[in-house]
């Protein structure tokens, strides 16, 4: 997966300007964080959004090139969403409940994919990578390469993440911190 994000965000411009949209409502996009022409300081970061299931929904409208893109990121997809939902299993018992409980409970899932890419800036003292946020979703898995750049809000304060290259972070989104778990009859 890391080997064909750089291979795309490697491509000529021309070649990747093809997935440009601004139309945040379009399931596969390239954009950017940044506006140079409004910010003093920068998002600084280029993404390519893919909405991944069900794969044979949208696989069709991913990027061609480079030639292995689709059928690499469709494994890549098939395998996060078999881990993803292994750990809401892990959840689900953890908790008390039935094994199956939050998938159950989640109905039909949907699964989107940023492939963030952080281009170099002549600039880098006017950049920064994205505002805090949290997740909305109900998990984030975050494969790590080595760039650093991701925090935590630990205590009242952001926190650096040391990048363990090839590796997951878990996320748990909004839609599990917030919710109440509420048996289903």
């Amino acid at each position: 997966m890391l080997k064909v994000a750089r291979e795309f965000f490697h491509l000529p411009e021309s070649e990747r300007l093809k997935c440009f949209s601004e139309d945040p409502l379009k399931t596969t996009r390239l954009s950017t964080s940044f506006n140079v022409k409004t910010e003093e300081v920068s998002s600084w970061r280029d993404y390519l959004r893919l909405h991944c299931y069900p794969l044979e929904d949208y696989m069709h409208e991913w990027p061609s090139n480079p030639p292995s893109f689709r059928e690499d990121v469709a494994e890549y997809c098939r395998n996060v969403k078999g881990l993803a939902e292994r750990l809401l299993e892990a959840i689900s018992e953890s908790l008390g409940l039935e094994k199956d409980y939050m998938n159950r409970a989640l109905g039909k899932h949907g699964q989107h994919m940023a492939i963030n890419y952080y281009p170099p800036c002549h600039q880098p003292e006017l950049t920064y990578g994205l505002p805090g946020h949290a997740d909305p979703n109900v998990v984030t898995l975050l494969l790590q390469d080595d760039v650093a750049g991701l925090q935590v809000f630990n205590n009242g304060r952001w926190v650096a993440v040391k990048p363990m290259p090839h590796t997951f972070i878990v996320n748990i989104g909004d839609q599990i911190q917030v919710s109440r778990i509420i048996p289903i009859c």
